[in-house]
């Protein structure tokens, strides 16, 4: 989820149910495996980035000190619920509109660029996408008072996103950025972590965008960093950061999560 929704007088179960936490974050690793998840979309989103060398070596690193995901041990994989819907009405906009449903999650080819040849794509808009985070020790995971506060996220971006030719629309980078920061609370609710930001669906109250750097719509994969900077009751104060494969940094993000009550 992410935009803050419009009050509402209407106390229907329907309505509450739509802002209850979902519990589709999918992680093998984990053993966090929804019901009637596509059998493809794990597997096809980790093959896929570690065909490409700098994001193997996001996945695969052992304790890095330093760069986008430092901590412990090699990152955990998980593929968060906007692009595991648990059904036709939820998340619609990137499990759908932007994914179109998965289709081209079983390729790993990287295709043509945007108007190479007729009838020659690179699939969705979004063609993959893959979280990870890395436990700063080997107690923090386990410890259900210790949330994570730090996620990677890789998006292979396909045909059909661009503004001006040759460039990501900057709504689409927005879109990413917004999505990035929501999947670390979701992170924590599919961890068990404990508090009241966890126990509930956190929606977006504010978000600002900084664009730096254009994002070519040539690039095979983007990475969007998202970190807590601190928690206020219900609020999340969250900062992110886009880059590419080269580590430029192309937009950056702050933005304020509340966690929504159980009932609006």
């Amino acid at each position: 989820m992410s935009e803050k929704p419009p009050p509402s007088s209407s106390s229907s179960p329907s309505a509450v149910a739509t802002l209850s936490p979902l519990n589709r974050v999918l992680s093998p690793p984990l053993n966090l495996l929804p019901p009637n998840t596509p059998p493809h979309l794990f597997p096809s989103a980790v093959s896929y980035f570690n065909s490409l060398p700098w994001c193997a070596a996001l996945i695969n690193d052992h304790s890095p000190s330093a760069g986008r995901l430092p901590g412990h041990g090699q990152a955990i994989a998980f593929i968060p619920q906007c692009f595991n819907p648990v059904s036709a009405r939820h998340d619609q906009f990137v499990g759908r509109t932007l994914s179109h449903g998965h289709p081209d999650a079983g390729s790993h080819s990287s295709g043509s660029s945007e108007g190479e040849g007729e009838g020659r794509t690179r699939g969705p808009p979004i063609r993959h996408l893959l979280s990870l985070f890395r436990p700063a020790d080997d107690t923090e995971l386990r410890d259900p008072s210790r949330p994570i506060l730090r996620v990677a996220t890789l998006f292979a971006l396909g045909d059909g996103t661009s503004g001006y030719e040759g460039i990501v629309h900057g709504g689409l980078t927005a879109t990413i950025l917004d999505e990035s920061l929501g999947v670390v609370n979701e992170l924590n609710t599919a961890l068990g972590k404990e508090g009241s930001l966890f126990s509930a669906s956190s929606v977006t109250a504010s978000l600002s965008v900084k664009f730096l750097a254009p994002v070519a719509t040539t690039e095979k994969a983007i990475c969007v960093t998202s970190w807590v900077e601190g928690m206020q009751g219900r609020k999340t104060i969250m900062k992110a950061e886009v880059t590419n494969g080269k580590g430029e940094k192309l937009a950056v993000a702050e933005s304020v999560w509340v966690a929504v009550k159980p009932r609006l």
